[in-house]
């Protein structure tokens, strides 16, 4: 059973702190968070948190710069509960305008602290459902180099189910230095299949990474658009890379059979 404060906690200053710990706009809360917002020193604080173990939980994972975080007991367990709840919509099709609250659920899911699998589903889930809102969270996971490879993958294969996330993943591809997040959007774009997505992508097909071109030239295969086949062609006869050139061998093929089937 799961302990509430209210009943429990009498000081006025102890309490500044509990609301602190409720504060709605966040899910975990840094002890200089606490602070600022409470009002008490860090001395105080420390040991209100020492001192309600029962009511309040630590993240046995720090944040990125290595500050603790804590929560009520109460909301996590809630929180995991909903969580529990909108993950059960993955794979799942129409998503109806009515689970909005799921959709913000899952977009918070992306930063949970307790384990890559939460974030590689909700990221998974988000992609199913395909509403723009989760475009900029999916990208911010594909920007995040501490984030595990495999949960930034299953939020590129998200993004290329959104068709709203063109845009998004055109910036991304001309403008992030990380090699592995422009490889990624080019995946995603292909998977989308816009037409926006050719000329950055046979732009692409120059990157200095080999991993790059390679999903551009995949990408371009994917869309279908004859403007690609004059630079997958010189793709295919001169890129240092063999299997650089075989995938833009099969994106040829794919664009004619595309041609041909119209």
């Amino acid at each position: 059973m799961v302990v509430g404060w209210r009943d429990k906690v009498e000081s006025q200053e102890e309490k500044a702190l509990f609301q602190a710990l409720e504060n709605e706009k966040w899910e975990w809360r840094t002890v200089d968070a606490l602070v600022k917002e409470s009002g008490m020193t860090e001395k105080d604080v420390r040991r209100t948190l020492e001192k309600y173990t029962k009511i309040i939980m630590k993240s046995s994972i720090p944040d990125k710069k290595g500050n603790e975080l804590y929560t009520l007991r109460s909301r996590y367990i809630e929180r995991k509960s909903s969580l529990k709840k909108a993950l059960s919509f993955i794979g799942k099709k129409p998503f109806y305008a009515d689970k909005i609250a799921e959709i913000q659920l899952l977009i918070s899911a992306l930063k949970d602290k307790e384990g890559a699998d939460v974030r590689w589903r909700a990221a998974e889930a988000l992609g199913n459902i395909g509403d723009v809102k989760a475009v900029e969270p999916l990208i911010e996971v594909l920007k995040d180099k501490n984030e595990e490879d495999g949960v930034r993958w299953v939020a590129a294969k998200a993004l290329g189910n959104i068709s709203g996330a063109v845009e998004q993943l055109i910036e991304v591809l001309k403008k992030i230095e990380e090699a592995k997040v422009r490889e990624y959007a080019a995946m995603a774009l292909g998977n989308i299949g816009n037409a926006k997505g050719v000329d950055p992508l046979i732009e692409a097909l120059k990157d200095n990474n080999e991993r790059v071109r390679l999903y551009a030239a995949k990408a371009l295969g994917n869309i279908g658009d004859t403007k690609a086949v004059v630079p997958l062609t010189e793709a295919a006869q001169k890129d240092d890379i063999e299997a650089v050139r075989e995938d833009a061998k099969e994106a040829l093929e794919k664009i004619k059979d595309k041609q041909k089937s119209k």
